[in-house]
């Protein structure tokens, strides 16, 4: 069914594209989060510091770094840096755009499924100014995230335009799209789910006559999928980055993702009390409210699916949203947080489209003051979210801002202390920083980010002893952490045995071969007489 785009929509889109920009350029004036992934992924690592260079390219290609094979999402990273050097501006700036041209894609996407340009661009507007698409936007790190989402929105748009014209040509663009989206972040992987739903509808293709090669046209999206996935769990798991079952039990898991499922609706409904990170409940989670969400979520889902004849948008919709989210619901676990802002980013397209639509079809049968006081409604929500994203990329003014939020919003939070800790230690308060480490050490004692730091600044005020256990705690639980073995290879040194010390520097080396500060301590410690004090 051809489904024409008014030539008005593209004006929406486009005004839409700089009130994104206008609400989000604050986030211009923020730095970087250089306790928290920021680091490793900008300021701290070697290869993106040089910028585009041939090497700089080959390696991420084959890089694993920080749990994940997202090339793309390196080389732009690493174009920034020819760009803007390692000015924090320039960087929130690429992502500034990124989301805005992703606003302006989601106005032609809605249209492309049937809206009007005032419902295309009000639904547009209630997911590209929502205060949750903040830490997608406005953390560099998180580049991957308005990236893979790009091209995500583009290979949509071109499959929409095959399905209706039948063009060899836009499959082709939605595919390479597609591949172009997973080179950029794996989270794309059930795109196929959703292209499958657009031809349930608003398609139509899935009658007994196209059926067939509805289903044989996906089979490319879905080899690309499964490479993606494979290539993803390989770097996970040799990382060290899955979390293994004892840690957190499978039912554990499935409970913690029926509730998640909810608490980002609510989130999107209420978006108060967001945080960088969210502790895992582990063992602390409530059973009936586990029970109670899964339950819901089976009712829901099949409740829209009893609907689908009547109103298959709200099928459409919720699958959407409940396929894209998939990969981050925990069922594997990778890292320890229970969910993150950033999951929801085109998982909530799938919802404003059943919400949307619905309120098209009520005010299709309401007379027309209905339907100006529904369109009011949706203009007056997206201001107000505007106002409310505006405060929320004030949040990520620093770290410090940034993490003493997540302190005073979530309970038990290991990771925020760290990160709070980290800031104190950098400032000389080393007293003060222990307190922080032992406190995020409490929190989650499996944290080896965590006892590596609390090792590192016991071993800074001369308290040898206390530092040896978390040191070596440290290396037990991430052993392919090589700053883990140069503090543990640091408390050695401590209390005098040398050579022990010698194999952690080298094991160090072994994982990250351009670590200076072992190489440097490695060289010292060879070239020191026998008896010698150890290094400071």
């Amino acid at each position: 069914m051809e489904i024409p785009v008014p030539r008005a929509t593209y004006g929406v889109a486009a005004l839409l594209f700089f009130a994104t920009l206008s609400v989000f350029t604050p986030a211009l004036g923020n730095g970087f989060i250089d306790v928290y992934d920021d680091g490793p992924y900008v300021l701290g690592n070697e290869m993106v510091r040089r910028g585009l260079t041939p090497s700089g390219v080959a390696w991420a290609f084959r890089s694993f770094e920080l749990h994940n094979w997202h090339p793309l999402t390196w080389l732009s990273h690493m174009a920034d840096v020819d760009l803007f050097g390692i000015a924090p501006a320039g960087h929130h700036l690429t992502s500034v755009l990124l989301h805005s041209a992703n606003a302006a894609l989601a106005v032609l996407l809605f249209a492309s499924l049937g809206a009007g340009p005032a419902l295309a661009g009000i639904l547009a507007a209630l997911f590209a100014l929502h205060p949750l698409r903040v830490q997608s936007v406005a953390w560099v790190a998180e580049r991957k995230d308005v990236l893979a989402a790009f091209f995500g929105l583009l290979a949509l748009l071109a499959y929409l335009r095959h399905a209706r014209r039948r063009g060899a040509g836009a499959l082709a663009l939605a595919l390479f799209a597609f591949a172009l989206g997973l080179l950029s972040k794996p989270s794309l992987v059930p795109l196929p789910i959703v292209l499958l739903l657009l031809d349930y509808w608003p398609l139509g293709r899935l009658g007994p006559g196209e059926r067939r090669g509805a289903i044989r046209e996906k089979i490319p999206f879905a080899l690309l999928s499964a490479a993606s996935a494979a290539v993803t769990l390989a770097a996970q798991w040799s990382t060290g980055a899955v979390v293994a079952g004892s840690e957190i039990p499978f039912a554990i898991r499935l409970g913690n993702a029926a509730v998640s499922v909810w608490a980002y609706l609510a989130k999107l409904v209420w978006p108060a009390g967001l945080a960088v990170y969210y502790p895992h409940p582990g063992s602390s989670l409530s059973v009936p409210l586990a029970v109670a969400a899964g339950v819901a979520l089976v009712g829901a889902t099949s409740g829209v699916l009893a609907a689908s004849r009547r109103a298959p948008w709200l099928a459409v919709g919720w699958l959407w949203y409940l396929a894209l989210l998939l990969p981050v619901l925990g069922v594997v676990q990778v890292g320890r947080q229970a969910m993150a802002d950033r999951y929801t980013y085109l998982p909530t397209l799938g919802i404003l489209l059943a919400a949307g639509f619905t309120a098209a079809e009520v005010a299709r049968r309401a007379p027309a003051l209905a339907s100006w006081a529904l369109s009011g409604a949706g203009v007056a929500a997206a201001a107000l979210l505007a106002v409310a994203t505006r405060g929320e990329i004030r949040m990520w003014k620093d770290s410090a801002t940034l993490f003493g939020r997540a302190m005073a919003v979530t309970e038990r939070n290991s990771v925020a202390a760290n990160a709070l800790g980290v800031l104190e230690a950098r400032e000389g308060r080393v007293i003060t920083a222990v307190a922080l480490y032992e406190q995020a050490v409490s929190f989650d004692p499996r944290s080896g980010t965590a006892q590596q730091n609390l090792a590192a600044a016991l071993l800074a005020l001369d308290r040898d002893v206390e530092a040896w256990p978390h040191a070596l705690e440290a290396v037990q639980l991430e052993p392919r952490n090589p700053q883990a073995r140069l503090v543990l290879g640091m408390a050695l040194e401590s209390v005098g045995r040398a050579a022990e010390a010698e194999s952690e520097y080298q094991a160090a080396l072994a994982i990250e071969p351009r670590y200076g500060e072992a190489l440097r301590r490695l060289e010292r410690l060879r070239s020191a007489p026998p008896g010698a004090a150890p290094a400071p």
